[in-house]
């Protein structure tokens, strides 16, 4: 068998879950989509940049890790700020395409 290759994936409620933004039959709700894979693609660029950050802090010596404490306090709180846009804009997304 064939499998085919998903764009993503977005439960849409129990019933549906759409891969492609041609799935989705309202147009606003397809725009929503397109802003939703943005913002998860910055999440994850934003998560990796954190990510990193820590690596370098838990190898810093004190004055090193005193630079980098609020660099990573700003990024933590930006992390969680695009988390809860991420979760806003599904829900959009789904009220969008009743």
């Amino acid at each position: 068998k064939q499998q085919k290759q998903n764009d993503f994936e977005f439960v849409l409620n129990d019933q549906h879950t759409y891969t492609s933004l041609n799935d989705f039959k309202k147009t606003r709700a397809r725009q929503l989509c397109h802003e939703w894979l943005q913002k998860q693609k910055n999440l994850r660029t934003l998560e990796g940049q954190l990510e990193t950050l820590r690596d370098e802090y838990a190898k810093a010596n004190r004055t090193r890790q005193r630079a980098l404490t609020q660099q990573i306090l700003d990024l933590e709180h930006r992390v969680e700020e695009l988390t809860n846009e991420v979760y806003a804009t599904a829900k959009a997304i789904r009220q969008a395409e009743q």
